[in-house]
């Protein structure tokens, strides 16, 4: 595995600092949530995103947020990043990357609407916990 350079803090491929990506449609899922947590300043890594989302799969969610590939083209978010080694508690050594979104861009979506739009989503994700508890899990 390639050693990241823990200096240098990488844009995402489309990053634009005088335009915003577009909002998701469904607020009450992982990819609204993880949009929501960075639109409001906070950076993410994929260790906050199973305690925060109880979801495993942050990386998707970036890719579909911020690619510009023809898979997951719809939002087009400026996302940064930033690789970094941890220690483990077993000694070795892990490299781990984080996640946020520029003041700037934070900045022109709060003009487009974000604050509500972030509201929404916590609210709609809030009630999805919610009915997690009615979920049907087997014992094994």
């Amino acid at each position: 595995m390639k050693t990241p350079n823990t200096t240098e803090v990488m844009p995402s491929a489309v990053e634009r600092l005088d335009s915003i990506g577009t909002f998701p449609k469904r607020k009450n899922t992982v990819l609204a949530g993880v949009l929501a947590h960075l639109l409001t300043g906070h950076e993410l890594t994929s260790m906050d995103a199973v305690r925060g989302s109880n979801t495993t799969r942050l990386s998707g969610a970036i890719v579909a947020l911020a690619a510009t590939g023809a898979r997951s083209n719809r939002y087009h978010w400026p996302i940064s990043y930033e690789d970094f080694e941890v220690d483990t508690a077993d000694g070795r050594v892990a490299n781990v990357r984080r996640f946020w979104i520029a003041p700037e861009t934070r900045q022109a979506a709060l003009l487009a609407g974000a604050a509500q739009w972030c509201h929404d989503v916590r609210l709609e994700r809030s009630q999805r916990r919610m009915n997690a508890e009615r979920a049907c899990f087997i014992d094994l």
